[in-house]
């Protein structure tokens, strides 16, 4: 079992994790394998671990999930993806949202009545309404969609944090790439959201189609000066005592370094005001280069003789000699 917890309305949801460590039971004492003394199981005493790895934090946080609900009224404990059949029918005609929730699940929450998903490319919040089976409620869903890896390599990265539970809000932040910095990973957007548990509206303190680009320039012009291929992590806090938010965000370079961001703000009429805006990078001896224009290459190295010109792919940044 990964995680437990119940919906306002009693019922249990469940989450597992497919892990290939697993504990064997060494007891061989007939009594305890004597069902109609111990029904529905074995009794253990002893315990030892297989010889499988068992799955670090990490990897349990990034597996996809098994969810299962206990339904209070009905007694029956089953997959999400039956109990939320006709919840999930409202995402049917988008086909790789509909078949990620039914089986690519990263995250799943419950805050009252709203439901939170995480899967391998989404974001879904939205609510439901129960009297025995679970329904679906005619509000609009809260949908980003997000790829935190590059693949192929000319493909925009994105990620969404995790959601944050305040003040009759659930507040998210989503980080993206700017197209402009496509090439130098220079400038990411940074939109901060909170959908209402109370009116289930969403609000974008910022957003990317409609804060200014001097925003955004300003205050989140990381210069990396690496070539970014991962967003892998990101989260989202707050201090009640300071009424402070925090963003933790990780980058992955080329070379596997880690490029942390750490962001301290608080929000005032619907306005960020940043506190603290600070970027660790690594120090190391790998180095990532970008070749956007030959002279970066000219000026960054020694070219000796070779059969050929040294020429650039522009695009991706990368030198071929």
């Amino acid at each position: 079992m990964y995680e437990s917890f119940n919906d306002v309305y009693g019922n249990r949801f469940i989450e597992f994790v497919d892990d290939s460590s697993f504990i064997d039971d060494n007891v061989d004492i007939d009594i305890t394998k004597d069902k109609n003394i111990f029904t529905g199981s074995n009794t253990l005493t002893t315990f030892t671990n297989s010889s499988e790895t068992k799955k670090t934090l990490i990897e349990k946080r990034d597996s996809f999930k098994d969810t299962y609900v206990y339904n209070v009224s009905t007694n029956i404990f089953q997959p999400l993806s039956a109990s939320f059949n006709s919840i999930f029918t409202k995402f049917k005609n988008n086909t790789e949202l509909y078949d990620e929730l039914n089986n690519k699940v990263l995250v799943f929450d419950i805050i009252d009545n709203i439901f939170y998903i995480k899967t391998k490319s989404y974001s879904v919040i939205d609510a439901y309404t129960y009297n025995g089976t679970f329904f679906n409620v005619n509000t609009i869903p809260f949908i980003l969609k997000y790829s935190d890896t590059i693949t192929p390599i000319t493909t925009l990265i994105s990620n969404v944090s995790n959601h944050l539970s305040y003040n009759n809000k659930i507040f998210k932040t989503i980080v993206s790439l700017t197209p402009e910095s496509s090439g130098s990973n220079n400038t990411f957007y940074y939109e901060f959201i909170f959908y209402d548990i109370n009116s289930n509206n969403v609000n974008y303190i910022t957003n990317k189609n409609t804060t200014p680009s001097s925003f955004f320039e300003d205050n989140f012009s990381l210069n990396l000066n690496a070539k970014v291929k991962e967003i892998r992590n990101m989260v989202l806090s707050h201090d009640d005592k300071t009424d402070l938010f925090t963003l933790v965000t990780n980058f992955l370079d080329l070379n596997e370094n880690i490029y942390m961001h750490n962001l301290v703000f608080y929000v005032l009429n619907n306005t960020i005001k940043i506190v603290d805006n600070s970027l660790y990078t690594p120090s190391n001896y790998y180095k990532t280069s970008n070749f956007y224009s030959l002279t970066s290459l000219q000026d960054e190295y020694v070219l000796g003789s070779l059969s050929t010109t040294p020429t650039i792919d522009s695009e991706s940044g990368i030198g071929i000699l």
